[in-house]
């Protein structure tokens, strides 16, 4: 699904991964190696962050520089 952006919490519990196709991020489990939930992001999403505290994702699409705050829980 064409992944760009990669992110992982503080402590590598989780990784996200942003999905430019169908414009969604992926949250992974890498310890299980599995997918645990999508959310979505927006058309084109790649840039990708984590908020300090970790509560928030924020996405950004490339053409048009939107950025997404998605709460994590």
């Amino acid at each position: 699904d064409e992944p760009y952006g990669v992110v992982s919490t503080k402590d590598g519990s989780r990784l996200y991964v942003t999905l430019d196709n169908p414009g969604r991020i992926a949250e992974i489990d890498p310890s299980a190696r599995t997918v645990v939930r999508e959310f979505p992001a927006g058309p084109y999403a790649r840039g990708l962050a984590l908020s300090h505290d970790g509560s928030q994702l924020l996405a950004s699409e490339y053409y048009t520089a939107i950025v997404h705050a998605i709460d994590r829980s």
